[in-house]
């Protein structure tokens, strides 16, 4: 818990059901930094990925990392264009 932001103790409200939580048996992928303390290992969430636990592959994030970059660059240069036609309108 060294370095969460949460405070203690962590607390739910309402019954849980574990179908709709996590169904025993399928698999999920932890993304983040790896380290071990006092010969635990850990792993820690990163802030410059969008993941932390998935059911997705790394094949499956790498592509859709790649679709929201690029849904990122075209947009900055849609919007980088129609600021320039509109600043020259002004001018």
């Amino acid at each position: 818990m060294d370095g969460s932001k949460h405070h203690l103790p962590l607390t739910t409200v309402g019954p849980l059901n574990e179908q709709k939580i996590l169904p025993v048996g399928d698999r999920i992928n932890a993304v983040g930094l790896f380290f071990l303390k006092n010969g635990i290992a850990q792993i820690k969430s990163c802030n410059d990925l969008p993941y932390f636990l998935t059911k997705m592959t790394k094949d499956q994030m790498v592509i859709d990392l790649a679709l929201r970059t690029k849904i990122l660059f075209w947009s900055s240069i849609l919007l980088g264009s129609a600021s320039i036609c509109i600043l020259d309108l002004l001018l």
